[in-house]
């Protein structure tokens, strides 16, 4: 193949198979033969008529609605309602179609977003402007809110201590009316990184109140590009 990877592969749907093509080949796309899968049909339900109308079903253009009509259509003439094998073939349908409806919502969820961020401007209002309109250039508006709400939590925060080290900052900080609930913030200037022992930034990839805390000791007008995700 000239060092070329193949776009895709046809193959009749074995698991192993499937395996060793995403190692060996993990750029190419797997498909099922029609073949095989006219086969596979004929093996579980052992209908010559009903093979036919299942790639009737298979290999027309129809939209999903006529797909759906077909399909119950078929499965109630050749009284396959209680068949496990037709079943499970419209779970896995089923399966599949919510998944798209799914990634249907959350690419219009982006879009909108992105419509939002490109036309519109928030009002600003917390006591670290500078990083409230970097967080706003950065983030989509509804991350933005978020992120908003964690430069105001900042203003509870004081700074019990810090501690300057070869390479590094780190501090303690306490909130107001909570002094027995100390967190360890560290700053690391040759990477420009801020590790908080919060962790919300490893678990919602967002940067939080003792991290802004920092990023305020530090005079920062802008929110390090290590806690901004691409």
């Amino acid at each position: 193949m000239h060092g070329k990877m193949l776009k895709s592969v046809v193959t009749n749907g074995d698991k192993a198979m499937h395996k060793a093509i995403k190692t060996v080949m993990p750029e190419s796309v797997r498909r099922l033969c029609c073949w095989h899968v006219e086969q596979n049909v004929q093996t579980n339900v052992q209908d010559d008529n009903f093979t036919r109308a299942f790639c009737n079903c298979m290999l027309n253009f129809m939209t999903e609605d006529e797909f759906d009509l077909q399909w119950f259509s078929m499965v109630e003439k050749f009284g396959l309602n209680n068949s496990e094998w037709v079943s499970a073939m419209l779970k896995m349908y089923e399966f599949l179609k919510n998944i798209d409806r799914a990634l249907d919502r959350i690419r219009n969820m982006e879009t909108f977003n992105d419509y939002q961020c490109s036309t519109s401007t928030p009002v600003y209002g917390t006591h670290l402007l500078g990083l409230e309109k970097h967080a706003a250039e950065k983030y989509t508006i509804n991350v933005f809110f978020l992120v908003r709400e964690e430069i105001r939590e900042e203003a509870s925060l004081s700074i019990g201590n810090c501690v300057q080290d070869v390479d590094n900052y780190t501090y303690t900080f306490k909130k107001f009316g909570n002094a027995n609930r100390i967190w360890t913030t560290r700053f690391i200037p040759s990477v420009n990184h801020i590790h908080c022992s919060r962790k919300m930034f490893e678990t919602d990839d967002l940067p939080c109140s003792h991290t802004f805390s920092v990023m305020k000791a530090m005079d920062m007008q802008h929110i390090p590009s290590s806690l901004i995700l691409d």
